[in-house]
């Protein structure tokens, strides 16, 4: 039986797609030369569901930066409870 996603399941789906996208995106680039039309076209979705998900480029910029580092912060409280 195939598993039917809920609304809220897509739209977290469809937002770490964008923030993947995002975070190749800047890193190649840099912020500053980086679009959102650039974004969209690497995640394979449309700068409007860009724009549902966050309001500015600054909003996915300060996104992506925010799951870098609660990645980088849980992996060294792994580390620290394993030692």
């Amino acid at each position: 039986m195939v598993e039917r996603w809920t609304r809220e399941r897509r739209l977290e789906h469809t937002r770490s797609l964008l923030l993947d996208a995002a975070e190749d995106v800047f890193s190649e680039k840099g912020f500053a030369p980086a679009t959102l039309d650039d974004i969209a076209h690497a995640a394979g979705y449309t700068k409007g569901a860009i724009y549902k998900h966050f309001a500015t480029k600054e909003d996915l910029f300060l996104a992506v930066s925010d799951r870098y580092w609660r990645r980088y912060f849980d992996n060294f409280a792994e580390v620290m409870a394993s030692a």
